[in-house]
């Protein structure tokens, strides 16, 4: 009975170990998603205050490109 206890929480334990692994490895991306689509709603708040064309002048404002890189482990 103890050893058969002792593979099921094995069991339990890697699927756990498994859960984690796959939510570690897409909350950067889910992260970057998120940034992604509130700079373009707050340009869109902004152009719908301001108009279109005074959004133009603020460039510096939002960036035209979003570069995510990867470290590799």
């Amino acid at each position: 009975m103890v050893v058969t206890c002792i593979v099921f929480l094995n069991f339990i334990i890697a699927e756990v170990s498994n859960s984690y692994q796959i939510i570690k490895d897409t909350v950067d991306v889910i992260i970057q998603q998120e940034r992604a689509q509130l700079i373009n709603e707050s340009k869109l708040m902004l152009s719908a205050r301001f108009g279109e064309k005074r959004l133009t002048t603020w460039k510096h404002i939002f960036p035209k490109y979003i570069i995510s890189r990867q470290e590799e482990d």
